[in-house]
Formats: C-alpha cells, structure tokens, sequence
C-alpha cells in the first residue's frame, strides 16, 4: 500500500489553520500576497536611522513573558492569524502621511514619538507562539520603533518631492513580523528649507493594524504635538493600558454573540443574506495584488454634506453611506446592498488615553429602490446606522458566525465593499503653526474589492480608494471618484431629486456613449433585396450563383425559375402584407422559393420540417401563411393545419405550370415591395412556452445586405451555406452572396457538412462550436477570404489553434446579433495576439445602427460597468408578429435619437464597454441562452417539463462542464418523492420520448437530473449555482435523451439499455475499441454496450471527435453513424477496419507542417552567438536485428523513407536572412529521398571498432548542410545474415533533440517490421507539427508571457562575481578551445542523490544537484577569496512544456526542443561549514533552491521566449549579463543498452539521453551509442558547463559529471577543484538525509496557505513532537 503524500499535506494544512484561527474562525478578507518592497536607494541614503526592525538586545530587556502575560484582545486574534496567513501582506499596515511646512525641529519630532510610544505599552508589544502552542504578547520596557531620517535638500528641488514620495511607499509597503517588530515605524524626509529657516517635510506613520485604530491616529498625533509642544507633556493624564481595558471586558462582545441580543440583532437583520456583489473589474481578482488611488472633490463639498445631514437629522456619514449605496447600486445592479463600516468602539470611561485596536468592523444593509430620492435613501441610511451603531461592540466575527454559521458564501465573506469617514490628524500639527496636508500613499494590497476611505479638511472632502491592482480596475475606480464627486454636489444642491433621474456621468463621456461610439449613420440603401439581386443578375448572368449535388445554376438560370415562381405565386395571392410558409429541404428549388417569395412582396417563413409536429403546427397556425411551398417528401412529414394550401413544387402538375410561365431575363420583380413590408419572419425560442414570430422588413434587410457586402469581401467569391433557412445564421451566406456576384454552394445536410464542402470556400459563417472542423476546411489560397463566427460567445482560446487562419490572409469577424435586429448588429474584427485570454469583443455598431448599455432606470453606464444591451436603428425588426403586448415589451420607444418614432430592441444581453469603445458580452439579464448557436429560452424547455405527468417541479441550466462543451442541463422533482425511493416513481422513457416530441433537437437536454427538491437562493428564486454537477452516464437518478443532439427524436428502447448493459463485456475487436473509446472522449463516463453516446453527453461535435479518434485505431464510421446507430454495440456493427497511419494526413495528424518555421528561441539563442555550423549534430548507433540483413538494403530504406515522411523536422531547410535571423522551410513529403540518405557499409563483422564508427560518423557529419536541406544521413553496417548488424544515424541538431531520437528510433523499428513483413509502414499520427508549436510559441511570447519580464529582469540583475579570468568572449571562447574534467559519484552516493534525498524534501534530482552546486560555489570562492554566495547558473531542459502551447501534443514531434533559463543559486545566511558538514544548512540550502526554481513558471520556458520572441522584452533582457555557468541534468542512461526516462535535453555537452529508446522491435541503442559535437568555431553559451548524468549499469547506478570549461578562462586545476567540491556537497546532502529529522516541504508544497520557510520548519517541527 502506498501513501499519497499529498493528503498528507493537506491534512496538515488543515491542522495549522485550526490552530491559527482557534476559537474565532476569523472572517478573513482576502488579503493577495505582495512582496516587500525594498526602500529606494538603499541604506546609503539613510542621513540618520534609529530605531530597529527587529528585537536585538538582551532577554533582560523582555518583561512580561507568556505565563503571566496578558490576555489577547478578539482584535488582535484576529489581526496576527490574518498576518499570519500571509506574512508578506501590507494590508494591515495603516499609512498617514504628512507634508508639513513651518519651523520643524525633527529631533523633537523623533524624541516626541519616543514619547508617545513609552507611555503606551501596546505599542512596545510583540507577539510569540509559545511552547504549548498558544499565542501570547510580549511588552518590553522598551522598543523603539523604527526611524527612517532622511534629508533630501541634495536633490534638484523638482526630485525632492517624488522622492519623498517613493521613502513613503517603500516603508509602508513593508510587512511587519509581529515576532520581533515594532508595530510602529516613523518616516521623516526633510524635501526643503526657505531662507527663514522654515523646513518642508514629509513626516510618514506606519503602524500595524494590531496596535492601531482610527481613534488611535487622533489620541496619537495629540499626544505628539503635546510632547514637541513640552518634551516631558506633565499635563497630559495618565494614560489607560491597551491591555488593561481588554482585562475588564471593555470594548469588543467576543464569543458570545451567538446567543447574544447583539448577535440575534444580526441574525435579524442580515439573514438570508443578499448575494455577494460583482464589481466589474474588481472581483474576483484573487492573485491581482492592490492599488490606491485618491481624488480631492470639489471645495465646499464637506460642508454641503454636513448642512444636508444637520437638515435630516443625519451625520456626515450617513450621507456618505446613502451616496455610496446609489454608487454602488449603479455599478453592480444590486438594489440589496451590505457596505462593511468601521466603527470606534470606545463607548467607555477614559477611552480616549486608550491607544490599540479597540474598533470593530460592522455590515449595514441598505436597500434601494426605483422610486426613491437622495432624501428617502438617507433616511433609510440614518435608520441603519443607528441601529446598527446600537449593536457595535458584537464582534465582526461572531456577526459571521451567527447570520452564516456554516459559511456558505466562502471566501465572500459578509462584505466586499468598505466604507469608512476617518478621523482628522491635521487640526493638532497646525496648532503648531505648521501647514499640514495629507499625502497619499499607495499601498500593495487590496483587503476587499473596494475600500473608500473619506476625510474632511474643513470644509473640503478627499476620499482614497483601495482595490485590487489592474489597469481596468484602476480606470474603473477613477470614474467612479469622478461620478460620487459629481453625484455628491448633485444631491446635496437637491436632496429630493429622483435618482433614477440622477446622472452622474461626465458630459463628456455621456456624450461619447450615446453619441460618438454610435456615429453610424451611412446613406441607407434605396432598393430592395429583390432589387439588388435583379441588378446583380444584370450584371453577371452567366456567372456561377447556386451549386449542389453536383449541379450549377447561373444568376440568369436562377432568376428566371425565380420570376415563373414568382408570377405563380403571385396568382396564389402572395403579396405585401402576407406570409408564405417555406419547408423545403435544402436545395435548388428552396433558394429559388425564398427569391420568388421576396419579389411577390410576401414575406417568407422559413419551417424545417424536422422540427416536432406540435411546433411545426404552431408556426404555420400562427404565421397564418397565404401558402405553404414544399416537395412531397418533405410534406409526409408535416401536420395538418386545416385551410392551409399547399404547393408542392416537385409536383408534375406545379411544375408543368411553372414550366407555362413567360420568363424575362434578369427581371424577378412584378411587384415592388415597399421598404417597410416583411420580407421574412423568423421563428425563435419564447419564454412563455411558444415560440415567436419575429418579422423583418425590407428596409432593414437592405440595410444589412449592403454592409455585408462592403464588409466581408469574400461574399464575391464561393460562400459555404450549411445551415437550416429557419436559422437568419443562413441570411448573410445565402442571399448577400447573391447580391454581390458569389456562388452559394448549399452544403449536405449533415452536422460535418463544411468539412465535405465541394469548393474552396472565400465565405464561411460558422458558430464556434463549429471551430474544431475548420482544419478539414477547404479555403481559397488567394484573394479575399472571410471567416465569419457568429451565433454563439466565442472565447479567444477556442481560436488558438486556428492562428494559420489569420497568418494566411484570411479575415476573422466576431459577429453578434438577435434574430430581433437583423442578423448582425456589431462586428469585431480579430487580429493575431490582439487579445491574450478569455471573450471575444463583439465589437461596434454596423451601419446605422446603435448600441446603448442601459441600467434598469434606462441610463447609459459608464465604460466598463455591465448594463443591458438596447440595440436602435434600421436593423430593428417590426416586432413579433400577432404579439403585441410582447412586442410592446421588447421593442420600447428610443429616448436618445433623432429619428421621430425610433425603437429600441431590449437584447436581455449583458455587456461591458471596453475602453476602445468595444462591447464584450458577459451573458443573460434573463434565462435565455444559446446552444450551438440557436437561442434558447429556458422558461420554454421549463414549461414542456412541467406539462409532462409526473413532474412537480422542473429548472433547466445552460452548462459548460460536460464532454461537449456548452448543454442544456434539466432538473426536475417528481409529484411524490418517497424518502427512500426518490425519483422512482418519475418514467424517465416518457419524459425524454415528451421532450422530444415537442421540443426541437438543440432544446432538448442533454441530460435530467432528478432532485428531491430544488436549491433555493435567499430570495425565494431557483439557486442555480447550487444545481449539482450532472452525471454522465454513471448515476442512475440522471437520464439522458437520446436527443441531446442527434437527428432524431427519442432513442429506442434497444439503444437506452442504461446499467443493466454495463454487465454485458465487449463482443469482438470493435466493441473493445468503441468503449474505450466513447469513454475517452466523453470524459471518463462510465459505458455500457447499450448505452446512447447523446444519454451519455455527446453531441455532434464530440461525434466528430469520436470519428476522428477512430480512425487512428484503424475503425472507420461517420459521424452520421453516430447518429444513426448510438450505442456501442449498434455502432460495432456498422464499423469497418481500415489501415491507419499509411501516411502523413491519416487522422489525427496535424497536417499544417509544411512551409515557413520561425526559429525556436533555442535556435535563435545559438545563432545570436555566431553562423549555426554544418557540423552541429547528434548521433545515435543502434543495432539491428539480423533479419534487417536478410531482407536487404531495400527494405531498410522503404522504414527509412517512412521516417522522412512522417517526421517533417527531417525534411528541413535552414533558411539564414542575415547572421542573427535565422529559420526553418520544411519541404513536402516525399521531396527527401531515403536512396539519398542511406548508405550501407558492406562486409561488416557486426562489432565494428569505436574508430570505425568515429569515420564514419565524421564522414556523414561532412555531408551534413543545412541550407540545401541535407540534415540526416544513416549509415548501416551490414554484417550478413544471421548477424546483428548496426545502424548509425547522424543528424543536424537544428532538427533533433535527445527526446527525437526515441521517437526515431522506436518509429523506425516499426516502419521496418511492417516493411519486412509485406505492409506499408504505417507510423502514429504526429499530433503537433514543429512549425504549429514554434508559431505558437511566437504567440505566447506575445499573448501569455510578457508579465514574466519584470521576474527575469530582476533575476538577472542581481549579483554576479566574475567566476573566471574575464568572461566568456565570442570570438575567443569557441568549442575548440574547450577542455573537460569528468567526475564520478559511485552507487553508494548517486542512490540515495537520486532517490532517497529527493524524496525527503519532496523534490527532484535536479533540485539536489543544484544545491550542492550552490554550496560548492560558496566554498570555491571562499577559498579563492571570492565570495560566491549569489550566483547565476544557466540551466538548461527539455524544454517540451505542452502548457506553453495549449492544446499542444509533443509526444511524436521531432526537433529541437532545448529550453535555456537563469537560476540563482543563493545561499546568503547558511553556514557552508554546517551544511558541508551535513548538519541543517544542508537541507536549509535544498529547500532553498527547491524555490527558487518552482519560482518560476512553466518549469522556466518563458525566459527563452521572452529573450529572444518578445519585441520589448528581447531588448530589455538581452542588455543584460549573461550567466557565466551552464548547467544540465540528462537523466538516467541505461548504460547496458537503452535509457531510462532521461530528460531528453540536447545536452550543451553533447550527451543526451534518448528517453528511453529500449530496443523495440530488436533495434536496440548501444552502449555509448549517443554522441553530440559542435562545430569547432562556434561560440560557446557560457565559460563552465556542467552536464551531469546518471549511468546505469549491473550494480546500481553511477552519477557522471562532465565539467567543459575555456581554457582562456579557467584553469584545469581550478574546475577540478570546484568538481571535488560538488562531490562533497553531494556526500554532505546524503549524510543530512541520514539523520534524524532531516528533509521536509517548502512553501510551495503548500499552495493554500502563504508560509515562509521558518514558519514552515517550526510548524513541522511540532508535527513530529507530537
């Protein structure tokens, strides 16, 4: 039995929050980490310091121990847990500044918080954990706090200032260790001295929140003016001990306030509590650090406040309060809102001598609604204060504790957004005579989403906001300062002003958003659909307009079968103001319908006859259709509406009469429809349970026709139509195709149809589920090409893989719009590595056309707050037919714009501006969603469940975390639930057969979740986010129906057989293969034989990758046999096997290999340094079996030719634009030859001499030229039959790595096998081509790496002795000039380094070895005289981290791979003797270089592209020193024949291990077999380079080590000594991990909670005591 040592770990965490939030369960804020940040300039700036950072004298100084101590107050619980949860937090560092103007004496200054400080204990107090594990508080007679004088008169006077600025931020951004600091720190930075003698200083206060509240900063600064007023202050009372008023229960209510009057108070008044608030930008920004921002409001605005408040019996704070809860309502939409607000607390006698944390944080609630005014908010506000003022002394956390004592709402705590009116500090220092202003400081954390902090100077008002640290955040705040300002003056000029009709926006920007971003207006189009297309016909008769089944139609063909049509229908009494009913499967004759229909003046109504009866028989009831056009097939399948005609156009008799109709040439037109007349009506999703009919005119249709046209340029060439007409996704393919002069290929009607499409496409509109089939889609190599995703949120992730798109030319649109507005209403043009993660844009308004996002009082929300989107202008639709009230509902009068009677279309859909102006969408007022595409009404699918017997209650959720992507989820209560029988009663069969007999296929569930009851929110409403996760196929209370997303209705009873199947094993090879592979791409889902692959969360997508899986195990079906036969044991049946992999292109390949490849940043890093030599390679010998000698040269050449085909790095040409720009061409397949690469040695004895192979292996290394493309050569020592002979194969290492070799060696081995057995070898598919993952990587540098600058920056920045003679010099330091000392560590030591060791300090090998650099570094130097303590080593991996490419498959790509990256090896403040002698440095020093490299992201990949892919970071970095010291671990080398798991690293040396390349079909690695060299003039990456290696032989493994230094730069004497110290730091490391106690985690072991390494070993510690 083995133990997971990960639960180990966190039951260990667990444990140590325990015991650090005993008995208080804190309600801890988030608190983001940030790192302290070093005070600028340095301590030689330091004029005069006093004072400590930490406890430095005697223990006789200490009084007060743990035994007698006092006790800890809730608040000061509370804050040490908090700080300790995050020792590097700055968020409880409370920072006043002061710029102060006068005759200031500092040293009075100094002597007077000196002062302050002796006469208040807690403010000398620090705070221990003592033996038995309880926290316990330390006063000492005396600790000063820390002083930070500064002069800066020596500073240019316009630097002083800034300078200043920067000392404050440094020293408040500081944590505090309240083990050994002062909680007190004193900045004073004198900036100037006028002629009188008068100074300008910044005098800065710091403390921490533990000893200091805001009564605190008024008792303090009192104090202080009273002490530099009278150095000794005799009048001043004695004052009362923090301590003492704690001992008497002053103060706080703590722990009780769950049985409390307090506490049933809160229960009372918070409980259900509102949901948690979102704040655009701002929540949810876990990792985001925080950020201050302040704004000074407008003069007089504080007395303003406080004649309003006097005027309503109201305080200052109270209008605060209302005003930020009407700001707060506008920007989140809340109208339930809970601000969390400090308060005093010092209700008792003497309170104001009492210096500490005596304050309380408590959450009043306020409402808004519609209908008030300022007057009416405040008052509620005065209300709430009141109340809540009455009950402040319960404490915050048993406030948590009593209204959510089960903490269902998490990290949110009871608050997100802070309000606090601070006291006033100024009025003492200016009774001084000084002038005195407040200074902001910014601080580094963010405590909760949005902190303001509100000051009054007089008669003036400043407000600071704290939120967490982004650029949008940060804009988002700064207009929300500028709107409470504005609002501010606004309600107390009229405190009874409406706030609905409140506006707070700047003009400016109100303007820009009404106005400036919706200039759209463009001359509108004065003709007709109709129109344009009799002037297109005109213009291009004998053009191609129409292709299917193999047929063609010309615009002149089209028109005139649309004008006989048009004159029949007309005669059926088609026209203006009348519908015509279309369900015509996709065809010829459908296109020709829709053109007849428009140019009768009738308007279309698209009906797809695989819709359910019942819906069907809705739409033509209801559209009320003059006729119904359809073929007889189609019409089989159609209900019977009584009076409705029909017209069957495949009918002999119609089309004999059509045949009668006189035709004219380019003329469709016997009517002319007006502008405002239908030309369609669409049928979408209802929230009521019908659909609804939404009517289009011919003006707006025009309008977007025209657009189309001038905005996507490839509708003039060949369009890809693939959707259902009753979909308006088909308007923009169809007929703005022929509008322009393009030809509409009408797809099969299949959910792969694009993938079949005869032509190369120039327009394809797809949604994005469509994405995953655009690498079988055929495009136009040449001229404009458009892509257009439409219908569906598109995430930037999902196009990733799709970047050759843009790199070839072709244009990729995000489009977005409701059926109610015309197809499409905003564009967004996509551009490579324009957005790095997460939504596409929708973009801007399409020609006149306007977009406004509204809040709930119809007034435009500033940039970057979610409103709901009102969408104006031509496109708006007429309404819902035969729906007025709907109509009057959705479609609402336009307050904005100029035309007279304009209409806005209420979308129900969420967005944000972005800055650009750009719309994002961010999902559904209401519960309208979109699947695959087509909008869905949720309430609909709710009200066919709650129609169906035997269902009491039902809920459907949009969800994302099935195997598919997006679904519908259903959840349903029966009528009856026994207590142990729930659901049974409920007949899954009929209600999935009910679903789908009434609902179309994309609103049907995919899965029913049958629940004892529905989970409720607070406010009564279906709690969505509570809704369990569904089940696929694995819980029996979870159905799914077969219609999930197949082309028919309810599956059979054969194809639902659920858990009894599961019993029932495979039958035959394909059964076998089918449910291993139905579970693959279904996540994990459990199987059976006769379970529906829709039941068990497919849909058509996932088919598609079921079909492409498939075919790579050699099993063919398509995905319409997906459909057709659902289950395994139906599919079985219909599959055929096939050969796989018989070239480049079978499934699964990634086809887009051929053609340009940038340069790797590996590449890129050795041609920076000089020419990339021919003679770069690597080798590798394998021995062949001796029936290679039997089957013959031939046949050896058919598996190396195979190779070549199959691995495109092979197949390369070096292209060199200058001596620095250097990439790869890859050629096709088939353009290198295996007769030009193969070369056999005859006679061989089959144990050719190293000598032998050495000729050979430089002989095939001379014929190596990278620029003409020759880059492998094989050699095969042919040693006879019955005889293993060998194999050498060299290649450029532009094209290998160690990891390519395996790949090689084991393909070959294959190739060979099937070639001598008759087959043409058939090698796996490669997943990722080389040239797709260097593009990405391009990308990435770009999208996903640029936040890594500043972290290498700084790595490389930091110390770095030189280690040599000089450094290392291009020119000078080449290959030739190197030299080599080999070490060996013996089995006794490289075990335990490679096993044991490790493992204690939960590490890897490298972690190890590079700790024992670190020490043999340090002990070099110190005994050359150079310390060595920070050094820089350039290590070098893989460099195959998939993470850097999502999505990316490196398993069977051949190439070059190497990632280089700088480490530091620090090992400052370890005792080198201590560790060197295998005591605790020795393990201090592993955990030490343990993080620093799991510092780094994605194992350190992103240096490398950062450095040489980055436009910005590579000029930044490259300035940079170089390290001095390489270093690589290859691995572990199976030195019998074959590796074992080596890294696969190039090697700098030329060693690499393979991978483990284990003799596969008897083409086995000899020993020795791998080999590497360089060219003699090239460059060398670094002076000293250590490659390291493990051999394993019979008895154990061996640890080499080859140190290649320069000759010019070291002596041999000097790296043999450093190797021999290396050893013995590995000898002293394994003597550590010998000992007791030896090893343990490091932080990052502990992801959860943010220790440091002391904390770490202390907590440990305890554990193993225990």
């Amino acid at each position: 039995m083995t133990t997971d040592p990960r639960a180990d770990t966190l039951t260990q965490r667990r444990a140590l929050l325990r015991r650090m939030l005993a008995a208080q369960d804190a309600d801890a804020p988030r608190t983001p980490a940030s790192s302290a940040e070093p005070m600028p300039g340095g301590p030689s700036e330091v004029v005069g310091s006093t004072g400590s950072t930490g406890l430095t004298g005697s223990t006789s100084e200490v009084a007060g121990g743990a035994p007698g101590s006092p006790p800890l107050s809730s608040g000061q619980r509370r804050m040490w847990s908090l700080q300790q949860l995050d020792p590097n937090t700055t968020g409880y560092n409370v920072r006043i500044a002061l710029d102060l103007t006068g005759s200031v004496r500092v040293d009075a200054l100094v002597a007077a918080v000196d002062a302050v400080v002796a006469r208040h204990d807690i403010l000398r107090t620090t705070y221990q954990v003592e033996a038995d594990g309880q926290l316990g508080q330390v006063v000492h007679p005396v600790l000063r706090p820390v002083f930070d004088v500064r002069d800066l008169t020596d500073l240019p006077a316009g630097e002083r200032s800034a300078r200043a600025g920067a000392l404050c931020a440094a020293l408040g951004s500081t944590p505090f260790d309240l083990a050994t600091d002062s909680p007190l720190r004193v900045g004073l930075y004198t900036t100037g001295v006028d002629a009188t003698g008068a100074s300008e200083l910044t005098l800065l206060v710091v403390a921490h929140h533990i000893a200091w509240d805001d009564s605190t900063s008024e008792i303090f600064f009192a104090e202080l003016v009273a002490f530099y007023r009278d150095g000794d202050a005799a009048r001043l009372s004695p004052p009362n001990q923090y301590a003492a008023v704690v001992a008497t229960g002053a103060g706080i209510d703590a722990g009780g306030a769950g049985g409390s009057a307090g506490g049933a108070y809160w229960r009372d008044v918070l409980a259900p509590l509102p949901d948690p608030l979102v704040l655009p930008e701002l929540t949810g920004l876990e990792a985001a650090g925080g950020t201050d921002q302040s704004r000074t409001l407008r003069p007089g605005l504080a007395a303003q406040v406080r004649a309003v408040g006097r005027a309503r019996g109201a305080s200052s704070f109270m209008v605060l309060l209302a005003a930020v809860t009407d700001l707060v309502h506008r920007y989140t939409g809340a109208s339930d809102v809970v601000v969390g607000v400090p308060v005093v607390n010092r209700d008792f006698a003497g309170a104001e001598r009492v210096i500490g944390y005596l304050g309380n944080t408590i959450p009043l609630r306020m409402r808004i609604t519609p209908q008030d005014t300022f007057a009416t908010l405040l008052a509620r506000a005065r209300v709430v204060c009141l109340d809540g003022y009455a009950h402040q002394d319960v404490d915050l956390d048993d406030i948590a504790r009593a209204v959510d004592p089960d903490r269902t709402r998490g990290d949110a705590g009871l608050f997100s957004v802070v309000l606090s009116l601070r006291s006033g500090v100024l009025e003492p220092l200016r009774g001084l005579g000084l002038s005195a202003t407040r200074r902001h400081v910014p601080g580094q954390d963010a405590r909760f989403d949005l902190t303001l902090a509100v000051e009054t100077d007089g008669d003036d008002l400043s407000v600071e906001a704290n939120h967490p640290a982004t650029a949008r955040g940060r804009e988002l705040v700064a207009g929300l300062l500028g709107q409470l300002d504005r609002q501010l003056a606004a309600v107390t000029a009229d405190p009874d002003v409406p706030l609905a009709e409140l506006v707070t926006l700047e003009a400016a920007e109100h303007d820009l958003l009404l106005r400036g971003w919706n200039d759209t207006f463009t001359p509108p189009a004065t003709d007709t659909f109709p129109r344009l297309f009799a002037a297109q016909v005109a213009a291009t008769p004998q053009a191609t307009a129409v292709l299917h089944d193999g047929g063609r139609l010309t615009y002149a063909e089209l028109a005139r079968r649309a004008h006989r049509l048009t004159r029949l229908l007309v005669r059926r009494g088609a026209g203006a103001e009348t519908t015509v009913a279309l369900a015509v499967p996709r065809s010829v004759e459908m296109v020709v319908a829709v053109l007849a229909v428009a140019a009768s003046g009738a308007a279309y109504v698209p009906v797809d006859p695989d819709y359910p009866a019942d819906r069907v028989r809705h739409m033509l009831t209801d559209s009320q259709p003059n006729l119904l056009l359809t073929t007889a097939a189609a019409a089989a399948g159609l209900p019977a509406v009584p009076g409705l005609a029909t017209l069957r156009l495949d009918d002999p008799e119609v089309r004999a009469e059509l045949e009668a109709q006189p035709e004219r040439d380019g003329d469709t037109v016997d009517t002319a429809p007006h502008p405002d007349h239908p030309v369609y009506v669409i049928y979408t999703s209802g929230s009521t349970g019908a659909p609804k009919g939404v009517v289009i005119t011919h003006r707006a249709l025009a309008n977007h026709l025209v657009w189309a046209v001038r905005r996507f340029p490839g509708l003039a060439g060949h369009t890809l139509m693939h959707s259902s007409i009753s979909f308006d996704f088909t308007v923009t393919p169809l007929l703005a195709t022929l509008v322009r002069g393009g030809a509409v290929e009408l797809c099969v009607d299949s959910p792969d149809a694009i993938s079949h499409a005869v032509g190369a496409a120039t327009f394809l509109k797809i949604t994005p589920s469509h994405l995953p089939l655009l690498p079988s889609v055929r495009f136009a190599e040449h001229g404009p090409r458009t892509l257009v995703i439409a219908g569906e949120e598109l995430r930037i992730e999902a196009l990733d893989q799709w970047h050759d798109l843009a790199a070839s030319g072709i244009t990729v649109i995000n489009e977005y719009g409701p059926t109610e507005t015309t197809v499409g209403s905003l564009l967004h043009p996509i551009e490579a590595h324009a957005i790095a993660a997460g939504a596409v844009p929708v973009g801007s308004p399409v020609d006149n056309t306007t977009c406004y996002l509204l809040d709930g009082a119809l007034r435009p929300v500033p940039v970057g707050v979610p409103g709901e989107l009102y969408i104006g202008g031509v496109q708006v639709a007429r309404g819902y037919l035969n729906r007025p009230g709907l109509t009057a509902a959705r479609f609402v009068a336009d307050p904005f714009g100029d035309t007279p009677g304009g209409r806005l279309y209420r979308t129900g859909d969420l967005m944000r501006r972005l800055p650009s102006g750009a719309l994002r969408f961010l999902g559904r007022v209401d519960e309208q969603v979109k699947i695959r595409g087509f909008r869905v009404e949720l309430g609909e699918i709710e009200s066919v469940l709650l129609g169906l017997p035997g269902v009491a209650q039902a809920t459907v959720a949009a969800r994302a975390d099935g195997p598919g992507g997006r679904y519908l989820a259903a959840y349903v209560v029966p009528e009856t639930v026994p207590e142990a029988t729930a659901g049974a009663g409920l007949d899954l069969v009929a209600l999935r057969a009910g679903l789908a007999a009434v609902l179309p296929e994309h609103m049907v569930p995919a899965t029913v979740t049958v629940l004892d009851a529905l989970p409720l929110s607070p406010s009564g409403k279906v709690d969505r986010r509570a809704l369990p996760a569904p089940r696929f196929g694995g819980d029996p209370r979870v159905g799914a129906p077969g219609g999930a997303d197949p082309a028919e209705g309810a599956p059979s009873a054969a194809e639902t057989g659920g858990d009894a199947a599961a019993a029932d094993g495979p039958a035959g090879r394909a059964q076998e293969l089918l449910l291993g592979l139905f579970a693959e791409v279904l996540g994990g889902a459990a199987v059976g034989l006769d379970q529906s692959f829709f039941e068990l969360g497919g849909d058509s997508i996932v088919a598609i990758s079921l079909v492409g899986r498939a075919r790579k195990v050699g099993l063919r079906f398509t995905p319409r046999d997906v459909f057709a036969h659902r289950t395994v044991r139906a599919l079985a049946r219909k599959a055929t096997f096939e050969d796989t992999g018989t070239s480049p292109g079978a499934a699964g390949d990634d086809t887009r290999g051929v053609g340009p490849v940038p340069a790797t940043p590996i590449m890129r890093a050795f041609a920076e340094r000089g020419p990339l030599a021919a003679g770069h390679r690597m080798s590798v010998l394998v021995e062949t079996p001796a029936a290679v000698s039997v089957a013959g040269e031939a046949v050896l050449g058919q598996a190396l030719q195979a190779l070549l085909d199959r691995h495109d790095a092979l197949r390369a040409r070096l292209r060199v634009d200058d001596p620095a720009t250097v990439s790869l061409e890859i050629a096709p397949v088939g353009t290198v030859r295996a007769t030009d690469v193969l070369r056999r040695v005859a006679g061989s004895t089959g144990e050719e001499t190293a000598a032998q192979v050495a000729r050979e292996r430089a002989a095939a290394t001379a014929e190596l030229a990278p620029g003409d493309g020759r880059m492998l050569r094989a050699i095969w020592f042919d040693a006879g039959p019955d005889r293993t002979g060998r194999l050498l194969l060299v290649a450029h290492h532009l094209v290998v790595d160690g990891v390519s070799w395996r790949i090689l060696v084991e393909d070959l081995a294959a190739a060979w096998q099937a070639a001598a057995d008759g087959r043409a070898p058939a090698l796996p598919a490669v997943a990722t081509s080389l040239r797709t993952w260097s593009n990405g990587l391009a990308r990435a540098a770009e999208q996903r790496r640029a936040g890594e600058t500043p972290l290498w920056r700084d790595l490389l920045t930091g110390p770095d002795p030189l280690l040599g003679r000089r450094r290392v010099e291009p020119d000078t330091d080449v290959w030739a000039t190197t030299r080599t000392v080999t070490v060996t560590l013996d089995t006794e030591i490289a075990e335990p380094v490679l096993t044991s060791v490790p493992a204690l300090f939960f590490a890897g090998v490298e972690d190890v070895l590079l700790a024992a650099l670190a020490l043999a570094l340090a002990d070099w130097g110190a005994g050359r005289g150079t310390p060595l303590r920070s050094t820089l080593v350039l290590v070098e991996g893989h460099g195959r981290q998939e993470a850097a490419v999502p999505g990316s498959d490196l398993s069977r790509t051949v190439g070059w791979f190497t990632s280089q990256h700088p480490v530091r090896l620090d090992t400052t403040g370890v005792d080198i003797a201590d560790a060197l002698g295998g005591g605790a440095g020795a393990g201090t020093i592993v955990k030490a270089v343990k993080e620093s490299l799991r510092a780094l992201p994605d194992h350190g990949i992103g240096f490398g592209l950062l450095r040489h892919l980055h436009p910005e970071a590579r000029r930044e970095l490259a300035a940079l020193p170089e390290p001095q010291l390489g270093f690589n671990y290859l691995g572990r080398f199976d030195a019998t024949g074959g590796t074992d798991g080596g890294s696969g690293t190039s090697g700098t040396s030329g060693t690499s291990g393979t991978g483990g390349s284990d003799g596969a079909g008897g083409f086995r690695l000899v020993a020795g077999g791998l080999d590497a060299a360089y060219g003699p003039d090239m460059a060398l990456p670094a002076g000293l380079v250590v490659n390291a290696v493990t051999e394993d032989g019979p008895a154990g493994p061996h640890l080499v080590a080859h140190w290649m230094y320069a000759d010019g730069l070291f002596s041999e004497a000097s790296v043999a000594d450093l190797a021999d110290r290396w050893c013995a730091a590995l000898r002293a490391l394994v003597r550590h991990g010998a000992g007791d106690g030896a090893g343990g985690r490091s932080p990052s072991d502990l992801s959860l909670v943010a220790l440091d390494q002391g904390q770490l070993d202390a907590l440990e510690a305890m554990w193993r005591n225990a």
